[in-house]
């Protein structure tokens, strides 16, 4: 094919970055269990990219904090997100009347249980 150097034209140059193969994590494996606001539940998540993970599971709940927390010390994380919200341990120290069997605490799973739905035993 003859080349015509006086001529105006365009030169295209593509740079393919799809071919590139992904990073092999080097460092071992960490699995962190947390709660998020939003994602997969119970289904594993191996963490390529944070912010990708961030924008997956959200700021709420300890999950996002702590694959920040643990990207400093591997590049190897999967996370598990275990719950909506974080449970709550209340009334620590509680002043009990001496003589009957409550105990000084109360433990609180996603703040929505009704006092219909406990039961005393």
């Amino acid at each position: 094919m003859p080349s015509y150097n006086f001529l105006p034209g365009v030169i295209v140059n593509s740079l393919d970055g799809g071919l590139v193969a992904p990073a092999v994590p080097q460092d071992d494996s960490i699995l962190i269990l947390a709660t998020a606001g939003q994602g997969p539940i119970s289904t594993p998540f191996q963490v390529t990219d944070r912010q990708k993970s961030f924008n997956t599971f959200g700021a709420k709940g300890t999950l996002s904090r702590a694959v920040e927390e643990c990207a400093t010390y591997s590049d190897n994380i999967t996370v598990l997100r275990i719950g909506a919200t974080p449970m709550q341990l209340t009334n620590v120290g509680k002043d009990t009347t001496v003589g009957t069997a409550t105990p000084g605490f109360s433990i609180t799973f996603n703040g929505d249980v009704s006092a219909a739905d406990r039961t005393d035993d």
